[in-house]
């Protein structure tokens, strides 16, 4: 897994990069199973003029490809609100997956995408999905 965090405008803070290291923690979580490459770039921009901070990620895999921003005056909270954004494409992209791979997408597609170490199959999900039954 590679991760490329990049500051525009600011250097480095220790107490903003535990922030940022914790919030991607969660991402990398997700993403464990995942076959490499496994590419997560987040750029936080500080703008001196207007007060306000940008915060972007993109995350790339071979079944997923993720991106969100978000620009507002504090810094955390922009942290968490990416991280947020894209773990919700995430956990959405692999419920498309697993319900592809339900109602039997073929040979190709299984082998593909669920090879055991690749992809996990959540409780919740299972949980959610007999709910609608």
């Amino acid at each position: 897994m590679q991760k490329k965090i990049t500051f525009v405008g600011r250097e480095h803070d220790p107490v903003l990069d535990n922030h940022i290291e914790e919030q991607l923690g969660r991402l990398e979580r997700f993403l464990k199973h995942e076959k490499d490459p496994v590419f997560i770039d987040m750029v936080v921009e500080f703008h001196e003029r207007h007060q306000f901070n940008k915060v972007s990620i993109r995350i790339k895999t071979p079944h997923y490809s993720c991106y969100a921003e978000h620009e507002g005056p504090d810094v955390f909270l922009e942290i968490n609100e990416v991280v947020g954004r894209v773990y919700e494409q995430l956990r959405n992209e692999k419920e498309k997956l697993v319900d592809t791979h339900r109602h039997g997408c073929g040979k190709e597609c299984r082998t593909a995408y669920f090879q055991e170490d690749v992809l996990e199959i959540d409780e919740e999900i299972i949980e959610n999905e007999l709910k609608e039954d």
